[in-house]
């Protein structure tokens, strides 16, 4: 049986999963990201595998992707009879103080951000979320199953990731209306709602972009399904 394609959802955690002021979401906003999340893998045919890229330490790191994936369990075991949606793929952050920030695995899914040779600016997480997206898309592009990609996020140390997932991935870039101007000017869509809410919205006006180009155009929905060729209204 041939392998599904991706689609690669990448996503920051401070002011965006996380709320600005409490550091927490609310699991009935979480539960509303994973309808959408379902709803995409049902109209695309294609799976959407989650990534966390944030400047958070190790721990808290494992704590939220224990928390999500958790949240993932109880969601799957509600709706049986939809598509089931997998457990987060991976996450990158900033090492424990006196850690090694040496590019190796923490655990089984989560890796410190990789420190460029040569930069002249401070914010390492600049660097780790970008190289840490383009090594995730590079890898399902090489296996021939990279659909697409979406990062959602809402800072500066988001932007060259956002310009990559963009330019290189044809991928799409999501901002809460809780965003600095460096990646509100990346965005594709901008939410009028914060936080977890509007990466929510962003994703379902992705997926009614999608309907749309399918429901219009029914003798290519293949190739507008690989090509996603349509505008975000």
């Amino acid at each position: 049986m041939e392998d599904k394609k991706v689609i690669l959802l990448f996503s920051d955690l401070e002011g965006t999963i996380l709320n600005d002021e409490e550091g927490r979401y609310a699991e009935e906003d979480m539960y509303g990201l994973l309808e959408q999340i379902e709803r995409m893998q049902s109209i695309t045919g294609a799976e959407v595998h989650i990534h966390l890229v944030s400047p958070v330490f190790e721990k808290q790191m494992e704590k939220i992707i224990d928390d999500i994936d958790t949240n993932i369990i109880r969601y799957n075991i509600k709706n049986q009879e939809k598509t089931r949606i997998k457990e987060i793929e991976g996450g990158t952050c900033t090492p424990e103080i006196g850690v090694s920030s040496s590019y190796k695995k923490f655990n089984n899914k989560v890796v410190p951000f990789k420190p460029p040779i040569k930069c002249k600016d401070a914010d390492v997480s600049l660097y780790g979320k970008e190289s840490y997206v383009m090594n995730w898309c590079e890898y399902y592009s090489e296996k021939g199953r990279l659909k697409t990609a979406i990062y959602c996020g809402n800072g500066r140390n988001d932007s060259l990731a956002m310009k990559y997932v963009k330019k290189k991935a044809n991928g799409f870039v999501v901002c809460p209306v809780n965003s600095k101007d460096e990646a509100k000017n990346q965005a594709d869509f901008i939410s009028e709602k914060a936080d977890l809410k509007g990466i929510t919205e962003g994703i379902f006006k992705i997926n009614n972009g999608i309907e749309k180009a399918v429901h219009s155009h029914e003798e290519k929905a293949s190739k507008i399904k690989d090509d996603y060729d349509f505008e975000i209204y």
